[in-house]
């Protein structure tokens, strides 16, 4: 394979307008990104491709600021490990359920894990291992986001005290640092924080009363459980990392988060009435999903289905990035593109994705080609324009034959006096078979000439989608030179056989009835 990347989909709304986010590794797929991949009938492609006239610049340079000024937002993991191995203690005052640390650890793809190991809530440091699926996952890792999660039913709600002194193979980036990025309200009021007046309404999710760098570790927080009295709460908190200069998280908002860079389509620019430069958040109902910024606009994205609902494309690294310094849950990947290094590869691919029923069903350029070309409307169209083509130099010998025979009966006379004066048939022969052919070139080449210029224009009017609308991108205008001439040649031939046939019988000419004896002229 000549590139791999998983693609991840989020959708939401921007200014009431319904939209869809496309996200992949820019990384994988820049490579592949070339002329020679974009060009019309390549066999290998590029993932995504963009025909040269209609992308504005070059697609690797639109890909490359997709990636741009990425912020740390992970502790990076050394070699290639198949755990995560990490020094904790938590405490608390009280009987407690299972408590478990939760981890979220980032490839190279951008795609996140989440793992977990159970705790025991006695104070002891132990090192707990929370294992990866090492065959799946693209190195190097970082971690991403920590996590405190406690099965709160049928006991009182707890204070847990969690220290994470380190993890093996992995350090903190210098400046940055660990704070809390769990979703909804900040406030410590209504937790029932240690140390802190609460007189106002209780709340049942899970909160954080206080987080800080542990002396030689990476963090220590207090966490105030769930609260199973007051309903069905979240159960556990999340704690992300965030660069030096972050702005702090404040009361009812999350932290001020990473703006993805994106490349939006003409239908985002018309709805969402945005462009270059633009910056706008993504919204579930009111939940405030992630930022974005406009770096680039392309007419469609390859593949992008509907062309009227604003589309955009992300990285998928920024993306995740995004969501874990907004406590967010991972994007899954939906689909794999893969690019093949030849025609062949890309045949074996194909076969052996499609023999693992565990790796989802493979659609391919060439069966999707296939796909199309058996589809009945297109196959339909496509026979008549071939029966069209079939017939046209019929109708043309059928039309040159019937101008031959009237044009030579309406002379005949004039033959006749030709022969009366000493011409012989022959001669009389060659003028029909040269008049003939004259008439044959000119029109035969008229026709050839006409018929390009009226496919060109009549094509991309028929050719239309499934659901019946013009093609995106539009019909490339490409002549097969090659093709054209020989129809042209091959009609021109038949025409001209039948034009020297015809001469030869149409030269033959009666004197007696033609010329009468005693008529006069």
């Amino acid at each position: 394979m000549a590139a791999v990347t998983p693609v991840g989909e989020v959708a939401g709304r921007i200014q009431g307008s319904q939209v869809s986010v496309l996200a992949l590794d820019t990384s994988a797929v820049r490579p592949v990104a070339t002329s020679e991949r974009m060009a019309s009938g390549a066999w290998m492609h590029a993932v995504p491709a963009v025909r040269s006239d209609l992308e504005p610049g070059s697609l690797d340079g639109q890909l490359a600021l997709l990636r741009k000024d990425l912020p740390v937002h992970g502790m990076p993991l050394e070699g290639r490990p198949s755990e995560l191995r990490a020094r904790v203690s938590v405490s608390a005052a009280d009987r407690v359920g299972r408590v478990w640390l939760v981890a979220q650890v980032e490839d190279a793809s951008g795609l996140v894990t989440q793992v977990q190991a159970e705790l025991t809530a006695d104070g002891v440091a132990r090192t707990v291992s929370l294992p990866l699926a090492s065959g799946s996952l693209n190195y190097p890792l970082q971690v991403t986001q920590l996590g405190l999660r406690s099965a709160a039913r049928g006991f009182p709600r707890a204070t847990f005290r969690l220290t994470v002194s380190g993890i093996e193979g992995a350090g903190v980036p210098s400046g940055a640092s660990w704070v809390n990025v769990t979703r909804g309200e900040i406030r410590v009021a209504g937790l029932g924080c240690p140390g802190v007046p609460d007189d106002g309404p209780q709340r049942a999710d899970a909160g954080v009363c206080e987080v800080s760098k542990a002396d030689g570790g990476l963090l220590s927080a207090v966490v105030r459980g769930s609260d199973p009295l007051q309903g069905d709460g979240a159960d556990g908190v999340s704690f992300g990392l965030v660069p030096a200069g972050t702005p702090k998280r404040v009361a009812g908002m999350p932290v001020a988060g990473y703006l993805v860079p994106a490349l939006v389509n003409e239908a985002f620019v018309r709805k969402v009435r945005f462009g270059m430069g633009g910056e706008v958040r993504l919204m579930d109902t009111s939940e405030d999903l992630f930022g974005l910024r406009v770096v680039g606009v392309l007419p469609e994205f390859p593949g992008g289905g509907d062309r009227d609902q604003p589309q955009v494309l992300v990285d998928l690294p920024a993306l995740s990035a995004a969501r874990a310094g907004l406590g967010l849950p991972p994007v899954t990947d939906s689909a794999w593109w893969l690019a093949a290094q030849s025609k062949a590869g890309m045949e074996r691919a194909e076969r052996a994705v499609a023999a693992d029923p565990r790796l989802g069903r493979v659609e391919s350029v060439r069966s999707r080609a296939a796909a199309m070309a058996a589809d009945p409307f297109r196959s339909g169209r496509r026979s008549a324009l071939v029966l069209s083509l079939v017939l046209s130099p019929v109708f043309a010998v059928a039309g040159f034959t019937v101008h031959a025979v009237g044009s030579a009966r309406s002379r005949r006379r004039e033959f006749a006096v030709l022969r009366a004066i000493g011409v012989r048939r022959r001669q009389l022969a060659g003028v029909l078979r040269l008049e003939q052919l004259a008439v044959v070139g000119f029109s035969v080449l008229l026709g050839g000439a006409l018929g390009v210029a009226l496919a060109a224009v009549v094509l991309p009017l028929i050719v239309v989608d499934g659901s019946g609308r013009a093609v995106f991108p539009s019909l490339e205008l490409t002549v097969g030179w090659g093709w054209t001439a020989m129809v042209v040649l091959a009609t021109g031939l038949g025409v001209g056989t039948v034009v020297l046939v015809l001469s030869r019988m149409l030269a033959r000419v009666d004197l007696a009835r033609e010329l009468p004896a005693g008529e006069n002229g």
